[in-house]
């Protein structure tokens, strides 16, 4: 299976945000996700730096920079130093920079560094739901079980560097009615939920209908072969149980005769004891089928079998 969560991030891009507010709402996520605030103390301006692994991430929001504000922008490349991939860098500085980082609220008009989610740039749905998309091309990821039958199970997740905003973003979550937790892991504040029904619900949302088909075939998968393994460990399951009955049946079968009492027995009994006897892998079901008779009688002449047994072992 492809990176599911690189899937995700390409729909949302393909599907497009088209008015200016959602543009900026995505935006401002993207930079509380992924963005890092800079500072130049010899010209005393603000300016924002971002860093991805995927091109068309950077493309992305590198054109939505372009369009909404018109800035210069610096790229580069840079290689993690863990990962050994390289990424992409973009950002902006200089004069300007402060105007953007108000109008994205992440600035206040006095310069202070916004510590929550403004209602004000989230003022209808539409923007809430750029602003979901943006988090998620800036720091979500997603998994599912490998081949649909691997021990990795469902998995989404933001990231953010502050409380606040984890639990700003949470709500905007609840809102849509997707629910997820929030812990804190090695100083990032991790939005994240485990179930494949919030998941699915999170790709209708955000309108990112072919991962959500892939998603449904997934879980469909998993559950036919879940559902193969229930039948498959219950037939196994009722062989074991047919043999453990079936070799203590032959045990007092074997007693009787040594004891000298096989020709004293009904011919009913003599009939179903060397039928077990010639078939130690037959069911109770086959043995009362072979002789034509119910499987409660079967049962009744082997219990009866089995009571002689426990007579003579006394």
């Amino acid at each position: 299976m492809a990176n599911f969560t690189n899937v995700i991030k390409n729909e949302i891009i393909n599907g497009k945000i088209k008015k200016n507010s959602c543009r900026k709402a995505a935006l401002s996520a993207f930079f509380r996700t992924n963005g890092e605030l800079t500072y130049d103390f010899t010209s005393h301006d603000y300016g924002a730096e971002f860093v991805t692994e995927s091109e068309e991430v950077a493309e992305f929001f590198f054109s939505l920079l372009e369009n909404l504000y018109g800035v210069e922008l610096f790229t580069s490349f840079k290689e993690d130093r863990l990962s050994k991939r390289e990424k992409f860098r973009f950002g902006f500085h200089g004069e300007v920079s402060e105007r953007i980082l108000t109008d994205l609220d992440i600035l206040s008009v006095n310069g202070d560094f916004v510590l929550k989610i403004e209602d004000s740039l989230l003022s209808s749905d539409e923007e809430e739901l750029a602003y979901v998309k943006g988090a998620f091309l800036g720091s979500g990821s997603c998994t599912l079980p490998s081949k649909g039958l691997g021990k990795t199970g469902y998995h989404l997740q933001f990231s953010f560097r502050s409380s606040e905003i984890a639990t700003n973003f949470s709500e905007i979550l609840r809102g849509m009615e997707i629910l997820a937790k929030t812990i804190e892991h090695n100083g990032s504040f991790v939005v994240y939920t485990n179930s494949k029904e919030t998941i699915s619900d999170f790709l209708s949302v955000i309108g990112c209908y072919g991962c959500l088909n892939e998603l449904n075939e997934l879980v469909e998968r998993r559950e036919n072969s879940n559902r193969e393994n229930r039948a498959s460990n219950c037939e196994a399951a009722n062989k074991c149980k047919t043999k453990s009955a079936s070799v203590k049946q032959r045990q007092a079968i074997e007693k009787i005769v040594e004891s000298g009492q096989f020709d004293r027995l009904s011919e009913d009994l003599k009939q179903i004891a060397n039928m077990r006897l010639s078939h130690e892998d037959y069911s109770l079901q086959r043995m009362a089928d072979e002789l034509s008779i119910s499987k409660s009688c079967a049962s009744h002449r082997m219990n009866r079998l089995l009571e002689i047994y426990e007579i003579l072992n006394k």
